[in-house]
């Protein structure tokens, strides 16, 4: 929600939610996993989306105007 409106990248993600910087393996699969599970209980068939994917950069927050 602190970025509403700004596209967030996974690795933004997973450094501030997943306290995660140097792995071995990435996160990237996890939170893909997580935004989907999230995007299902906030957007609803017949209404706007809430959470858009940038594809090949992260995720956006915001309702757009129609």
């Amino acid at each position: 929600m602190r970025n509403q409106g700004q596209t967030v990248t996974r690795e933004m993600l997973e450094r501030d939610v997943w306290k995660q910087v140097h792995r071995m393996t990435s996160l990237y699969n996890v939170i893909d996993v997580q935004m989907m599970r999230l995007r299902k209980k906030v957007d609803f068939p017949g209404v706007d989306r809430l959470i858009h994917i940038q594809r090949g950069i992260g995720y956006k927050m915001e309702r757009l105007a129609p």
